[in-house]
Protein backbone atom coordinates (compact mmCIF):
# COMPACT_ATOMS: atom_id res chain seq x y z
CA UNK A 1 0.00 0.00 0.00
CA UNK A 2 -0.37 2.25 -1.99
CA UNK A 3 -0.51 0.25 -5.21
CA UNK A 4 0.74 1.56 -8.05
CA UNK A 5 -2.32 3.59 -9.82
CA UNK A 6 -3.10 5.15 -6.50
CA UNK A 7 -3.41 9.43 -6.90
CA UNK A 8 -1.33 11.32 -4.25
CA UNK A 9 -4.87 13.70 -4.13
CA UNK A 10 -8.30 12.98 -5.24
CA UNK A 11 -9.34 16.58 -6.18
CA UNK A 12 -10.28 15.50 -10.01
CA UNK A 13 -12.29 12.83 -8.87
CA UNK A 14 -14.37 15.22 -6.47
CA UNK A 15 -14.76 17.68 -8.50
CA UNK A 16 -16.25 15.99 -11.14
CA UNK A 17 -18.42 13.99 -8.58
CA UNK A 18 -19.87 17.10 -7.48
CA UNK A 19 -20.48 18.37 -10.91
CA UNK A 20 -22.80 15.24 -11.99
CA UNK A 21 -24.71 15.79 -8.30
CA UNK A 22 -25.31 19.33 -9.49
CA UNK A 23 -26.16 18.06 -12.79
CA UNK A 24 -28.88 15.57 -11.50
CA UNK A 25 -30.44 17.77 -9.13
CA UNK A 26 -31.12 20.10 -11.98
CA UNK A 27 -32.03 18.00 -14.46
CA UNK A 28 -28.76 18.77 -16.77
CA UNK A 29 -26.67 16.49 -18.55
CA UNK A 30 -23.96 14.56 -16.52
CA UNK A 31 -20.24 15.59 -17.18
CA UNK A 32 -18.28 13.21 -19.36
CA UNK A 33 -16.98 10.65 -16.80
CA UNK A 34 -13.52 10.48 -15.33
CA UNK A 35 -11.98 7.22 -14.83
CA UNK A 36 -10.10 5.34 -12.25
CA UNK A 37 -6.89 3.32 -13.45
CA UNK A 38 -8.77 -0.20 -14.22
CA UNK A 39 -5.96 -1.92 -13.14
CA UNK A 40 -6.53 -0.84 -9.45
CA UNK A 41 -8.70 -4.01 -7.72
CA UNK A 42 -12.04 -3.41 -7.48
CA UNK A 43 -12.83 -2.95 -4.01
CA UNK A 44 -9.85 -0.17 -4.17
CA UNK A 45 -11.66 1.57 -7.82
CA UNK A 46 -15.13 1.04 -5.80
CA UNK A 47 -13.63 3.36 -2.60
CA UNK A 48 -13.15 5.90 -5.41
CA UNK A 49 -16.87 6.81 -5.62
CA UNK A 50 -17.20 6.70 -1.40
CA UNK A 51 -14.18 8.84 -1.16
CA UNK A 52 -15.47 11.77 -3.57
CA UNK A 53 -19.40 11.54 -2.73
CA UNK A 54 -17.47 11.69 0.85
CA UNK A 55 -15.69 14.88 -0.16
CA UNK A 56 -18.49 16.73 -1.30
CA UNK A 57 -20.81 15.79 1.86
CA UNK A 58 -17.58 16.88 3.99
CA UNK A 59 -17.75 20.22 2.10
CA UNK A 60 -21.12 20.87 2.85
CA UNK A 61 -22.17 19.50 6.04
CA UNK A 62 -18.99 20.02 8.20
CA UNK A 63 -18.65 22.37 10.51
CA UNK A 64 -16.26 25.38 9.83
CA UNK A 65 -13.09 23.84 8.99
CA UNK A 66 -13.36 20.55 11.23
CA UNK A 67 -9.86 19.68 13.11
CA UNK A 68 -10.17 16.09 13.00
CA UNK A 69 -11.15 12.88 11.27
CA UNK A 70 -11.97 9.41 12.31
CA UNK A 71 -11.53 6.80 9.92
CA UNK A 72 -12.62 3.03 10.56
CA UNK A 73 -11.73 0.85 7.55
CA UNK A 74 -10.80 -2.41 6.92
CA UNK A 75 -8.27 -2.73 4.02
CA UNK A 76 -5.78 -0.24 3.86
CA UNK A 77 -5.78 1.02 0.54
CA UNK A 78 -9.32 1.47 0.98
CA UNK A 79 -8.67 3.60 3.50
CA UNK A 80 -5.91 5.82 2.08
CA UNK A 81 -8.54 6.49 -0.79
CA UNK A 82 -11.14 7.58 1.78
CA UNK A 83 -8.68 9.70 3.58
CA UNK A 84 -7.62 11.21 0.15
CA UNK A 85 -11.31 12.34 -0.42
CA UNK A 86 -11.50 14.31 2.86
CA UNK A 87 -8.12 16.11 2.41
CA UNK A 88 -9.69 17.81 -0.89
CA UNK A 89 -11.94 20.31 0.87
CA UNK A 90 -10.29 20.37 4.26
CA UNK A 91 -7.09 19.43 6.19
CA UNK A 92 -7.88 18.15 9.66
CA UNK A 93 -4.42 17.49 11.41
CA UNK A 94 -5.72 15.39 14.13
CA UNK A 95 -6.31 11.60 11.94
CA UNK A 96 -7.84 9.10 13.83
CA UNK A 97 -7.48 5.89 12.75
CA UNK A 98 -9.52 2.69 13.85
CA UNK A 99 -10.61 -1.32 12.47
CA UNK A 100 -8.00 -3.20 10.91
CA UNK A 101 -6.33 -0.86 8.75
CA UNK A 102 -5.05 0.84 11.40
CA UNK A 103 -2.51 -1.75 12.23
CA UNK A 104 -0.71 -0.93 8.77
CA UNK A 105 2.42 0.89 9.34
CA UNK A 106 2.78 2.11 5.85
CA UNK A 107 -0.83 3.29 5.91
CA UNK A 108 0.01 5.48 8.85
CA UNK A 109 3.67 6.39 7.68
CA UNK A 110 2.18 8.07 4.31
CA UNK A 111 -0.93 9.77 5.80
CA UNK A 112 -0.15 10.41 9.38
CA UNK A 113 -2.12 10.42 12.10
CA UNK A 114 -2.79 7.49 14.78
CA UNK A 115 -4.46 4.06 15.45
CA UNK A 116 -7.03 4.64 17.83
CA UNK A 117 -10.06 2.97 19.64
CA UNK A 118 -12.97 2.96 17.97
CA UNK A 119 -14.72 4.87 20.20
CA UNK A 120 -12.46 7.65 20.05
CA UNK A 121 -12.35 7.92 15.94
CA UNK A 122 -16.05 7.99 16.23
CA UNK A 123 -16.29 11.25 18.36
CA UNK A 124 -13.89 13.34 15.49
CA UNK A 125 -15.34 16.25 13.77
CA UNK A 126 -15.82 14.20 10.64
CA UNK A 127 -16.10 10.18 10.63
CA UNK A 128 -16.09 7.82 7.91
CA UNK A 129 -17.09 3.96 8.80
CA UNK A 130 -16.09 1.89 5.95
CA UNK A 131 -16.47 -1.49 8.31
CA UNK A 132 -20.11 -3.74 9.19
CA UNK A 133 -20.80 -1.86 12.10
CA UNK A 134 -24.21 -0.33 13.52
CA UNK A 135 -23.18 3.24 15.23
CA UNK A 136 -25.12 4.38 17.84
CA UNK A 137 -26.16 7.83 18.66
CA UNK A 138 -24.29 7.75 21.81
CA UNK A 139 -21.50 6.92 20.23
CA UNK A 140 -21.22 10.18 17.82
CA UNK A 141 -20.89 13.62 19.00
CA UNK A 142 -23.60 16.79 18.33
CA UNK A 143 -22.28 18.46 15.38
CA UNK A 144 -19.94 15.76 13.95
CA UNK A 145 -20.78 14.47 10.33
CA UNK A 146 -20.33 10.76 9.24
CA UNK A 147 -20.10 9.18 6.19
CA UNK A 148 -21.27 5.58 6.72
CA UNK A 149 -19.82 3.64 3.25
CA UNK A 150 -20.75 -0.18 4.94
CA UNK A 151 -22.44 0.67 8.18
CA UNK A 152 -25.55 1.33 9.43
CA UNK A 153 -27.02 3.91 11.53
CA UNK A 154 -29.61 2.60 14.44
CA UNK A 155 -33.07 3.92 14.01
CA UNK A 156 -32.29 6.44 17.16
CA UNK A 157 -29.38 7.86 15.38
CA UNK A 158 -31.16 8.32 11.98
CA UNK A 159 -33.93 9.91 13.74
CA UNK A 160 -32.10 12.86 14.92
CA UNK A 161 -29.43 13.06 12.15
CA UNK A 162 -29.91 14.92 8.99
CA UNK A 163 -29.90 12.34 6.53
CA UNK A 164 -28.41 12.70 3.05
CA UNK A 165 -28.21 10.32 0.40
CA UNK A 166 -28.67 10.07 -3.30
CA UNK A 167 -31.86 7.95 -4.03
CA UNK A 168 -32.41 5.97 -0.82
CA UNK A 169 -36.11 5.54 -0.71
CA UNK A 170 -37.07 6.05 2.98
CA UNK A 171 -33.42 7.17 4.52
CA UNK A 172 -32.71 10.33 2.93
CA UNK A 173 -33.66 13.62 3.46
CA UNK A 174 -31.61 15.87 1.16
CA UNK A 175 -29.69 15.05 -1.47
CA UNK A 176 -25.70 15.59 -1.90
CA UNK A 177 -26.55 17.21 -5.43
CA UNK A 178 -29.57 19.65 -3.39
CA UNK A 179 -26.85 20.62 -1.50
CA UNK A 180 -23.91 21.27 -3.71
CA UNK A 181 -26.94 23.24 -6.23
CA UNK A 182 -27.83 25.32 -2.83
CA UNK A 183 -31.14 24.03 -3.48
CA UNK A 184 -31.85 22.57 -0.41
CA UNK A 185 -30.00 23.76 3.30
CA UNK A 186 -28.19 21.01 5.27
CA UNK A 187 -26.57 21.48 8.53
CA UNK A 188 -28.15 24.62 10.43
CA UNK A 189 -26.73 24.12 13.99
CA UNK A 190 -25.04 21.38 16.13
CA UNK A 191 -27.18 18.57 14.22
CA UNK A 192 -25.56 15.59 13.60
CA UNK A 193 -25.30 14.79 9.88
CA UNK A 194 -25.21 10.97 7.86
CA UNK A 195 -24.40 10.34 4.97
CA UNK A 196 -25.47 7.27 3.84
CA UNK A 197 -23.50 5.23 0.95
CA UNK A 198 -24.23 1.60 1.79
CA UNK A 199 -27.85 1.32 -0.24
CA UNK A 200 -28.16 -0.30 -3.35
CA UNK A 201 -28.63 3.57 -4.69
CA UNK A 202 -26.26 5.07 -2.67
CA UNK A 203 -22.97 5.00 -4.87
CA UNK A 204 -24.61 5.28 -7.96
CA UNK A 205 -23.99 8.63 -9.56
CA UNK A 206 -20.93 8.65 -8.13
CA UNK A 207 -19.54 5.59 -9.79
CA UNK A 208 -21.59 6.99 -12.99
CA UNK A 209 -19.27 9.89 -12.66
CA UNK A 210 -16.06 8.10 -12.29
CA UNK A 211 -16.66 5.60 -15.14
CA UNK A 212 -17.39 2.87 -12.67
CA UNK A 213 -20.57 2.08 -13.41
Amino acid sequence: MPASGLPAELTPWAERAEQAYIADALGKPAPQPLPVDASLPEPTRAAFAAAAAAAVAARYLSVGKPRSLGIIAEDPQRAYVLWLGHRVWHQPVDVRWAGPASASAELLARCGGRAAPLAEALTADVVCVDVELTVELTQVRRGSHLTLVRADATPELAARAICVGEAMSGAATVTLGELAAGLRDGRQLDEITLLLLHGPAGLDLARRALALA
